[in-house]
């Protein structure tokens, strides 16, 4: 499974995905086969939980976590109180 492979593979694919999908990588722009192969239109996909996190998760459990949250929620680069 995926998320198992650890950081190392789950870095690689980001990084690769990241490329194929960027405005500069001719890949997919240029092959109608591969693109129709790879993308699925929104309205064919279902959602579903992809794994069942046992027990409890801490989701904000450091600074940099916190950060990252009220970046992606607030766009505000001082997201975090400075008495964390």
């Amino acid at each position: 499974m995926f998320s198992g492979m650890g950081r190392s593979v789950w870095k690689e694919a980001c990084a690769m995905l990241q490329n194929i999908l960027s405005a500069a990588e001719p890949v997919l722009p240029d092959n109608k086969a591969l693109r129709n192969k790879c993308l699925v239109p929104m309205s064919d996909i279902e959602m579903v939980q992809p794994i069942i996190v046992g027990g409890y998760t801490d989701f904000f459990c450091s600074v940099r976590d916190g950060r990252n949250c009220g970046f992606i929620f607030c766009r505000l680069q001082t997201s975090v109180n400075p008495n964390w």
